[in-house]
């Protein structure tokens, strides 16, 4: 049969394809086969149709109903390969777009979160946390030049950690309210 006879065949059985464009593009797509000869490109309708339903059967689970996509093509019988159709897929395109959109939105998220205050940048924090850190340091390293004379007098040693506790808390209380976030209306 040539395309036209097969896709009236399909169309008076009630079956999909009904039409030449649309034989052709399942010859195209590899879920029928045209005979071998160039010359003639004659279809065998029962092989046809059995080869449609098995690729349309094949597909049935992994595709929706509204969208078929090709199948993989049948082996011919002489062992020659079919050549494979352009290796566009809709499914992969919408979920490529789909991807596209989360992390779009994802960065619009974060720009709105960074202008708003909420986040800061990383090199800020990690300079501002090596500043406290190295102010805090030295507070703590000047309390036994200060304290020495202090401590070296006291015999008792209840008093010995009592002080050295005292100074300690004034240091690190006064690295924290360094460090307190100010009132907005303060300067």
């Amino acid at each position: 049969m040539s395309i036209r006879e097969y896709a009236a065949h399909r169309k008076a059985a009630g079956l999909r394809g009904g039409n030449p464009s649309a034989v052709q593009k399942a010859i195209a797509s590899g879920r029928i086969a045209a005979a071998r000869d160039p010359e003639t490109k004659r279809i065998d309708p029962e092989a046809a149709d059995r080869l449609w339903l098995d690729s349309t059967a094949a597909n049935a689970g992994t595709r929706p109903a509204a969208s078929p996509g090709p199948a993989a093509p049948p082996a011919p019988a002489d062992g020659e390969p079919i050549p494979q159709p352009a290796d566009f897929n809709s499914d992969t395109y919408q979920r490529s777009r789909a991807r596209r959109e989360h992390f779009a939105a994802q960065n619009e998220q974060l720009k709105f979160q960074q202008q708003s205050g909420a986040l800061v940048e990383r090199a800020q924090v990690e300079r501002e946390a090596f500043t406290v850190g190295r102010e805090l340091r030295e507070r703590l390293l000047v309390i036994p030049d200060r304290l020495a004379a202090v401590l070296a007098a006291e015999t008792d040693a209840r008093a010995v950690a009592a002080q050295l506790e005292l100074e300690l808390r004034q240091v690190l209380e006064s690295v924290v309210a360094a460090q307190a976030p100010k009132p907005s209306g303060a300067n």
